[in-house]
């Protein structure tokens, strides 16, 4: 009997697990094959950030296989759009889109190992493991989980992201150091005012704000963050998504803060990041492309939200909370928290 046979699911997604292992049985736990793998899946996480913290445990993977083919399977466009210029690996399916052609792929060419980073519950994710070909699978252990892998792993709950992706290689004994696991942005072209702009920049303090965070309840208003930008020693410089570029637009008549032109990447924003001094930006994948960019950073978190686990990485950083808002965070804290990055 199985640790879960005698668990009573509580909730839809357990339900659905035991569902998937009552159509698919249970995968039976056997040894990792004693040869290189020649193709690897890893399924991919639907959100910019977990795109970004997967980067380490991709790139440390290449480097350790070289000639293994190593694909990312994802039912999410964010993590599409991003891994689709990445050369560490040598294909993208959006299964989504394109689902039926994903499956064939790996019914001719099963891969070797497939892994499944997910450490929470869920039935896309499930059933991706169970339905994408491979002969060898690996997930992290947590209850109504265990039997749809060859093998599971214990990682902490509280541990970084970054950790978390690589309990793959600590399995596989692929070694690696810990500035290996610094994140990376795929490269993209970068546009000629962002060029221009970046060559401005050269030689001066810069700060970074960020004021996007894709929820209205982690974003603050216009008004206050002209608040905190009156408050800072250095010129800044506003990143904003769309949805809040007239926001941009009306900070930027503040004396304090340059005119910037459009980011329209990744690659674009680390590209800005790395002539600045310090970023300053709500729990967001910003966060982490200035970890890649090694800039120091000053986090704004909710106390729900847990930032041990998405917290700026191998960078200087100060992280302060709000309860129910980030404006619960005072101007002079943050500026405080900046000025001591400085």
């Amino acid at each position: 009997m199985s640790d879960t046979d005698s668990i009573k699911p509580q909730n839809k997604r357990e339900r659905y697990s035991v569902l998937l292992r009552r159509v698919f049985g249970k995968k039976k736990k056997k040894k990792l094959p004693n040869k290189e793998p020649e193709s690897i899946v890893i399924l991919g996480l639907e959100r910019y950030g977990d795109s970004i913290l997967t980067t380490p445990f991709i790139r440390i993977l290449r480097n350790r296989f070289p000639k293994a083919n190593i694909y990312i399977v994802t039912p999410g466009r964010r993590a599409y759009s991003f891994f689709k210029s990445d050369k560490n690996i040598n294909g993208i399916f959006n299964v989504k889109k394109d689902f039926f052609s994903t499956l064939f792929f790996f019914l001719k060419k099963p891969a070797d190992i497939l892994f499944n980073p997910k450490d929470n519950i869920s039935f896309t994710f499930t059933f991706l493991s169970r339905i994408i070909r491979s002969r060898y699978s690996v997930g992290l252990s947590f209850p109504f989980h265990d039997e749809h892998y060859n093998a599971v792993l214990n990682v902490p709950k509280s541990e970084h992201i970054i950790y978390k992706n690589c309990a793959l290689l600590n399995y596989l004994q692929v070694s690696y150091s810990e500035k290996d696991l610094i994140p990376y942005i795929p490269s993209a072209e970068i546009s000629t005012d962002i060029l221009d702009f970046s060559e401005k920049l050269k030689g001066q303090k810069i700060i970074a704000v960020n004021i996007s965070a894709g929820s209205p309840v982690r974003e603050q208003r216009k008004e206050r963050w002209q608040q905190i930008i009156a408050l800072l020693p250095y010129p800044v410089i506003v990143f904003a998504m769309p949805d809040r570029y007239a926001d941009k637009e009306w900070l930027e008549n503040h004396e304090n803060v340059l005119t910037s032109p459009p980011i329209r990447s990744f690659s674009e924003s680390e590209y800005i990041l790395k002539q600045c001094a310090l970023l300053i930006s709500p729990d967001t994948a910003m966060i982490h492309v200035a970890s890649a960019a090694q800039v120091a950073t000053v986090g704004l978190f909710l106390t729900t939200h847990d930032a041990e686990r998405f917290a700026p990485f191998h960078v200087p950083y100060s992280i302060l909370f709000g309860s129910e808002s980030l404006e619960d965070i005072s101007s002079e804290a943050i500026v405080n928290a900046a000025n001591n990055l400085l």
